[in-house]
């Protein structure tokens, strides 16, 4: 985390000891997760009772969460203005999605934002319940008046089958919590994030390059490069190749049909190709093929 380089005078950072896989196994802690996500709830959970005997908001990062240079005053200035006239429960300051309709009105808001109103203005506050597919608790603003709510309702859930961030989701679009994103985000996860204790597989390195782009301190120029799709590219080839399963990378031609579907946002899916790449190549996760996939079944 990048938070000392970014931080506001008056800003500090508590750590909080996590709980950790030995203690879920110590004492038989219930419910159909792994250790390590009940750890991961648990962990949450304890930091909210902590800041109970506190009258004021409270701020969670993960330690994969990373700052921008105006993240600290932004939310200083929300928490004194929009959010001081607003009933909120909770405010992610970045999220995840899942779902391809939500992914693409989400680019193309972002893309519509004028770079100016993007690094200067204030972020507007998405209510979660208009984006279902929603996931995520790496950065996020507790009101001071809902910490015992919450806490209550963290509660209740005795038996871990939920996974956090999908156990705070269902809160929000049951209306039992009222809860906010900030938009475009203001903080994002670090590439440390691709390589996760807690998620498998290696949808969620997809993901996490998604969540980049969104970050209104990411640099790219979503408008001037939505739809450059370079077919000949390797690294973009071989994410194909990877992603799908082939054995073979998919050549211009077959690059091209694969990406027709993703018009007008092939610039997009292009940059989050190149990201999920960069991550295998680095963290060395490359997944096997599956045995007889090509690229030109894939097409079909």
């Amino acid at each position: 985390m990048n938070f000392q380089k970014t931080r506001l005078p008056n800003w500090t950072l508590t750590r909080s000891v996590a709980i950790d896989t030995a203690y879920i196994h110590d004492h038989c802690t219930p419910g159909r997760l792994r250790p390590s996500q009940k750890a991961c709830f648990l962990s949450h959970r304890q930091v909210i009772g902590q800041s109970l005997e506190h009258d004021e908001p409270i701020y969670i990062l993960e330690d994969d969460a990373v700052f921008g240079a105006g993240t600290c005053r932004t939310i200083e200035l929300l928490l004194d203005s929009a959010l001081a006239q607003k009933e909120w429960d909770i405010v992610f300051t970045d999220v995840g999605v899942d779902r391809t309709p939500d992914m693409v009105e989400l680019l193309r808001r972002r893309s519509e934002i004028p770079e100016e109103t993007l690094l200067h203005g204030m972020p507007t506050l998405l209510n979660l319940r208009s984006l279902p597919s929603f996931f995520g608790a790496s950065a996020y603003l507790i009101n001071a008046a809902s910490k015992k709510k919450l806490y209550a309702l963290l509660n209740d859930h005795r038996d871990l089958d939920i996974e956090y961030d999908i156990y705070l989701r269902g809160l929000i679009l049951q209306s039992r919590v009222e809860g906010f994103c900030l938009f475009p985000f203001v903080t994002t996860v670090a590439r440390e994030a691709d390589v996760s204790q807690i998620q498998t597989g290696t949808t969620h390195i997809i993901e996490n390059a998604f969540r980049r782009l969104l970050w209104r301190e990411s640099g790219v120029d979503l408008a001037a490069s939505t739809d450059q799709w370079p077919a000949d590219d390797f690294a973009l080839q071989e994410a194909i190749r990877m992603a799908s399963g082939l054995v073979t990378r998919p050549d211009c031609e077959a690059m091209v049909q694969i990406a027709e579907a993703s018009r007008p946002w092939r610039g997009v899916a292009a940059r989050v190709l190149w990201d999920y790449f960069r991550a295998l190549q680095v963290g060395d996760q490359v997944p096997p093929p599956e045995e007889g996939a090509t690229a030109a079944s894939q097409v079909r």
